[in-house]
């Protein structure tokens, strides 16, 4: 699997389109999803957890809010604790069983005009758009909703801990390319400052700076870091 560089998180944050492409352009980019590979959303993911893994590590830290007492509550665990599996469902809409979606899907209901719900159906089901927008205006239709809801839901994930100030049980679903799309823009965002130091200190093109890997980066801001922390020791015993 490659590094990610500076000009692909670049890209990546002027990049325009819906998240899923976005984030499966990089995937390809990293080599974690091969170029024709149409993952069902369960496999997509898997996928984007282990383009997680590549790009940040194992470890992931977040947050829930206790809904009682509003307080934030850390949640520390690893890519390896959650688990890669679909639930085992059969979703019916009017007797018709819905296929599972796939990456392609949801690209597609990205660049859906207007109501994305019939273009989720359509695909789902296999039937054309007027028979979805039927059973959309129909009287099932808060019925057809929920079993919507269950096709977009990939592996299920719920993250689950104690609030520290009032113990209330909090239960929370993970989702998982919102997650890892929020952490690659604000990533992409902190660049140009990262961008911005390096090239004070070594006087280098940015462009010889974004082709710089992430570890590789990250590595000289240490040592700035480092060198001015002892500047600063320095003055102190002077």
């Amino acid at each position: 699997m490659n590094q990610i560089t500076g000009l692909q998180e670049m890209r990546f944050l002027a990049q325009s389109g819906g998240d899923a492409a976005r984030l499966a352009s990089l995937a390809r980019a990293m080599g974690v999803l091969t170029e024709d590979a149409d993952p069902t959303i369960a496999e997509w993911e898997a996928c984007l957890l282990e383009l997680r893994r590549t790009l940040s590590g194992p470890r992931i830290s977040a947050e829930l809010t206790c809904p009682e007492c509003s307080e934030g509550v850390a949640l520390i665990f690893g890519i390896d604790d959650l688990p890669h599996q679909a639930p085992n469902e059969t979703l019916l809409v009017e007797e018709v069983a819905l296929k599972p979606l796939c990456l392609s899907d949801l690209e597609a209901i990205e660049k859906a005009p207007g109501d994305r719900l019939s273009t989720i159906l359509t695909r789902a089901s296999g039937n054309d758009t007027h028979w979805a927008e039927q059973q959309l205006s129909g009287p099932k239709r808060d019925h057809i909703l929920k079993v919507l809801e269950r096709a977009l839901v990939g592996l299920d994930l719920q993250l689950g801990t104690q609030c520290t100030e009032c113990s209330t049980e909090i239960v929370s679903s993970f989702d998982v390319q919102a997650f890892v799309m929020a952490e690659r823009s604000g990533s992409a965002k902190h660049l140009l400052d990262q961008v911005h130091l390096i090239a004070s200190t070594y006087h280098w093109s940015e462009s010889e700076i974004l082709a710089l890997t992430r570890d590789r980066r990250r590595a000289y801001l240490d040592r700035i870091e480092r060198d001015a922390l002892q500047i600063e020791v320095s003055d102190v015993r002077y």
